[in-house]
């Protein structure tokens, strides 16, 4: 355990409904996606911080055609699922 910095470049990878079990603070890098937390759905864009509490569900998908980067700080990331997530990319 301890604080991991993930950084994430993201083409056209969306990410499922999903929650963590810890608390997550990231940094939109570059390009634009959205997020839905509970029943509500946020653009995001370069510059926005995102907090995430432990235990709320949430997804990430691209808008904007241009694909998108973060970092991310986490306590208690697991680490095989760190590499998948940030070596995948789903672009056509």
């Amino acid at each position: 355990p301890g604080v991991t910095l993930v950084r994430a470049e993201l083409d056209d990878f969306a990410f499922p409904v999903h929650s963590h079990d810890h608390v997550v603070v990231g940094l939109a890098t570059a390009g634009e996606h959205t997020s839905r937390y509970g029943l509500r759905r946020y653009d995001i864009g370069l510059g926005d911080v995102l907090l995430v509490n432990a235990g709320e569900v949430h997804d990430g998908r691209p808008s904007g055609g241009r694909g998108r980067q973060h970092s991310a700080y986490s306590e208690g990331l697991d680490r095989p699922f760190q590499r998948d997530v940030t070596s995948r990319s789903d672009a056509a």
